[in-house]
């Protein structure tokens, strides 16, 4: 937990920790917003992260998308404890727990900004920043962010949406087909606005893939990497 007024905690957490941490990740092509970093990569990967405060407690998390996916600068993602040991923890939590005499006890962990924001950069050096160089070409992406950055995991039916914008990077047609059957299908599972504003633009990627229409998924590609490339500045 960060030591001085809740009110003032987040503030001045960012204000420390986003300076450090751009004048890491600026050199390796990240530019930032506020508090969200973002590159994309030769193979059209785009690489997110993000610093985040809450109520004392501070975390980093990160995202892997595809410049043929809707992309949104300021996606959170999930938690970076995820490809340090799978678990949704936070890098700076307010409380440890132990037992004594059979009771569980909260003790409560303060630390410094300084040391907050080196708790960040240490993660950043030791995890998330070998991630991104492993997951900078197309099949490692993919392969990594269903592993580690999405809650359908690798051997179930299911599909992340996502995984469209990486089969068409992949040119993999077949697979986007089969993906978006699965969307269609069973359309009555997804949130209902979500659905509305993405059934007709699946169904015509759907049919034009079905009939062979490569003008058709070559203009859908171009769209979604402008979309993405003015989304992030590049």
């Amino acid at each position: 937990m960060l030591k001085g007024n809740s009110i003032m905690l987040s503030f001045v957490f960012y204000a420390f920790a986003c300076k450090e941490i751009e004048k890491i990740v600026k050199p390796l092509g990240f530019k930032k917003y506020n508090r969200f970093f973002y590159r994309i990569t030769d193979d059209g990967v785009v690489q997110q992260f993000c610093l985040l405060c809450l109520r004392g407690e501070f975390t980093i998390r990160f995202r892997l998308n595809s410049v043929f996916c809707d992309n949104d600068k300021t996606n959170e993602g999930a938690e970076i404890h995820q490809i340090i040991d799978g678990t949704n923890k936070w890098l700076g939590e307010n409380v440890a727990m132990s037992i004594i005499n059979g009771m569980t006890v909260y003790h409560h962990k303060q630390v410094s900004y300084e040391e907050a924001v080196g708790i960040c950069k240490d993660a950043l050096h030791k995890y998330l920043l070998p991630y991104f160089g492993k997951t900078q070409d197309i099949k490692n992406a993919h392969k990594f962010m269903l592993e580690n950055d999405s809650p359908v995991k690798v051997g179930t039916k299911s599909f992340d949406a996502r995984e469209i914008g990486f089969y068409l990077l992949e040119e993999n047609y077949g697979k986007v087909k089969e993906v978006l059957e699965y969307y269609i299908e069973n359309k009555d599972k997804w949130n209902k606005r979500w659905w509305k504003e993405k059934e007709t633009e699946y169904r015509e990627l759907y049919d034009a893939i079905k009939n062979n229409d490569i003008n058709y998924i070559q203009k859908y590609k171009k769209e979604k990497k402008r979309k993405t490339c003015s989304e992030f500045r590049v």
